[in-house]
């Protein structure tokens, strides 16, 4: 539950910092061209082992020359947008189970 999360700018700015969250999402629209870093770091907690599932989507929106969507392209990235959301729960539920099976044979060490 100790898990902390940075994303970096192509210019190494620090977009975003959130710390200590054990789930969620995070969302942004990049501004600047270039290359996004993202770090998930577990300092906190180095005794403890973690595991981690995330995700990372794209999408790119192509816009008019007044800055508008078309609205059936909206609604379509919307779909997709859930679908992809849907699929992404049904993999972090498939993993978790996975991991709570496992911890079941783990034997305590003193």
């Amino acid at each position: 539950m100790d898990i902390d999360f940075f994303l970096h700018d192509p210019t190494d700015e620090v977009l975003s910092s959130i710390h200590r969250k054990p789930t969620g999402t995070f969302a942004f629209t990049a501004k600047k061209d270039g290359r996004y870093t993202y770090c998930f770091s577990n300092e906190m907690s180095t005794l403890s082992p973690k595991v981690l599932s995330f995700n990372v989507h794209g999408i790119l929106y192509v816009e008019d020359e007044q800055g508008h969507i078309a609205p059936v392209e909206s609604e379509i990235r919307q779909l997709a947008a859930g679908l992809q959301g849907i699929k992404d729960e049904q993999e972090y539920i498939v993993v978790r189970e996975r991991v709570h099976r496992d911890s079941k044979h783990v034997l305590p060490s003193f």
